[in-house]
Parts: C-alpha cells; structure tokens; sequence
C-alpha cells in the first residue's frame, strides 16, 4: 500500500512540475556591442574604447484573460549589472494593457529617422540637441488599441505616468516616491500616439504627451511643458526615406524669466539596402531653439553618414558626423567617427 502511495504522489508530482514548465516559456536575448569613438573640434574628449550590453529576460504565457508577457532587462551600472527596466503586459482581443518600469516609450521623435546605426544626434555623443521627453523615463500605465481593429493597420495608445518621482522599480507592497513640488517639476504626465500604414511600403504617425500639476502648488506656470512629433517613412525597393518633425516646449514659472519658447526639430534621412548584409544611409537634423525674443533665437545642425554591414547575428558598422551650432552657439563646430562591432544573442 505504501509503495502504491509513494508511486502516486510521484506521478501526480511530475504532472504537476510538467503542468508548470509548460505553462509559459522563457526567452533569454540581448547584444553585447564594442565601441571605438573618435571625436574632435569644440569640446572634444579625443578618443574612447567601450563596451555596452543588455541582457533581456521574457516570459510569455497565457491565461484565461489574454496572453501575458513579462521582461526585464539587465544593464551595466557602473561595475554591476542591474535590472534597469520591466514591463508587464496582457494582450486581449479588446487591446493590450500594460504596467512599465522605464520602458514603454511613446514619443515618435526618432520613428523617421533611417540611420542604419541610429539616429545621428543618438550616436556616439554627436551634439547637444534638445530633445523630447518621453514617458519611458517614469513608472507608467498604457493601453494599446488591438491590430486589426482600425482601418489602415492604425494603432492607438494612451499612456499616463501619475507620479513623475517614481522611476525605479519598487516594492510591490511599498509606497512610491515622494515628489516635491518645485517651480521646475511636473507631477504627472500622460502621452498619445497614433501610427498607420495607409499604403505599402509606407508608415505615418504622431505623438503628443502633456504634463499635469505643474509647479509649486498653488503657483501657476507661464508655460507648461509639452512635446509632441510627428513621422512618415517610405520604402521603395531597396530605397528608404524618413522624415520627421519634432515640438518642445519646456516648462516654465510665472515670475521666471522665459528665453526659450520652444524647440523645432526637422530630421531628413534616406537609406539604401546595397545587399543583403550591406546598407548604408545619410541623415540632416536641424534643431531650431525659438526664444521668447530673438536674442535667444539659435540653430544646431548635424549631418551623418552610416554603413553595417551584417553577417550572422554579427553586425560592423561605422558612423561619421559633423554637427554645426554646437549646444546652440553659433561658431561651434565639432565631429564624430564611431566603430561599432555588435552581437546579438
């Protein structure tokens, strides 16, 4: 009888640690990417050598709502390796609901930009431009509008970040941070996009994000801050095309001296497939700082050249910049080369 006991509680304890094992999976990807940047003009730092890597953790599974998805991603910090971002996220038929830590970004600066590598002023510390916010940079909520469900594959998403203070990943049972109201802070931020592919081959999409409880409290803001953007990317054949256009308006105080009104960005790239493993591109970005009087007006330019060629899950690519206007002062110039070897796992 005890060995028909014993047999039992083995065969039910295998069905249930298979039941388990089966239930969901687990992915583990990344890149590990090797640099060499070569800079010189205004304020140059001469030359570096570098290494970057991260480490994504993804679990997928299913239940009776929907299926789930939960990431992590590990980064270097400093001499450790550290859990930077996380992401929970249930995809239904009437959408996907997700909870971000540090990720979830919704901001379409970037989407036209068709530099091989990445953006030129994303490279290599190439420029000082102003960029947009996004919501990725706090703890955030979205929902996401199921495929499908829109005509011309459009997609919309709502994000809303309800405490600006908190930015790492907490404790579950803990509080969050505590945000102190300053003339320089926003408590909240909530963000939109929309993206549609109306004909082949073509992409299009805008963003906006606003910002709530703004300055101290009960001191009005002469401006609230807000970024919005919006993209078109055409492909034809081997050919790409992208453009961009980019709105900041920074917050500021009543009672504080305003310089600056906004940010206007313009991004024009193209690229070109040569091969399968070869590809190349050219990209302009023209940033415009619009003051609150012309004294203050000013403009940064840069302009990059980009070629990867990959072979493998092995990727060699090369980017060179100029940029002109450097940090919004007329006069600066200064330049970029970066070899990058990346690999991906």
């Amino acid at each position: 009888m005890k060995k028909i006991m014993k047999t039992l509680v083995i065969v039910v304890s295998s069905l249930a640690f298979s039941s388990l094992a089966f239930a969901g999976s687990l992915e583990v990807t990344g890149t590990a990417k090797a640099t060499y940047n070569i800079q010189n003009g205004y304020a140059s730092t001469g030359k570096g050598l570098g290494i970057n890597n991260h480490i994504d953790f993804t679990a997928k599974g299913d239940t009776d709502f929907g299926a789930f998805t939960y990431q992590i991603q590990m980064e270097p910090s400093g001499a450790t390796q550290t859990i930077a971002d996380s992401q929970l996220t249930l995809a239904t038929s009437y959408g996907t609901l997700g909870l971000f830590i540090s990720e979830g970004g919704l901001d379409l600066e970037d989407a036209g930009s068709r530099g091989v590598i990445a953006r030129a002023t994303d490279i290599g510390d190439l420029g000082d431009q102003t960029d947009n916010g996004d919501i990725s940079s706090y703890n955030n909520f979205q929902y996401h509008t199921p495929a499908g469900l829109l005509p011309f594959g459009t997609v919309i998403k709502v994000g809303h970040a309800p405490n600006t203070a908190d930015t790492t990943i907490n404790d579950a049972n803990a509080a969050g941070t505590a945000r102190t109201a300053s003339v320089t802070t926003f408590g909240s931020l909530t963000a939109y996009q929309i993206t549609a592919a109306p004909i082949a081959g073509l992409s299009v999409g805008a963003s906006y994000m606003d910002t709530g409880e703004n300055g101290v409290t009960g001191t009005r803001v002469n401006q609230k801050a807000e970024w919005g953007a919006a993209y078109a990317k055409y492909d034809i054949g081997a050919v790409g095309l992208g453009f961009s256009r980019s709105l900041n308006a920074p917050l500021n105080s009543l009672g504080t001296a305003q310089t600056v009104e906004y940010y206007k960005a313009d991004n024009y790239s193209i690229s070109f497939n040569v091969n399968e493993n070869l590809s190349v591109s050219y990209e302009k970005e023209k940033s415009t700082r619009v003051g609150a009087d012309s004294t203050a007006d000013a403009t940064q330019t840069t302009d990059a050249i980009q070629a990867a060629y990959t072979v493998g899950g092995v990727t060699m690519a090369v980017s060179h910049g100029e940029t002109d206007g450097l940090s919004y002062t007329a006069g600066r110039k200064a330049g970029n080369t970066i070899l990058v070897v990346s690999m991906a796992f």
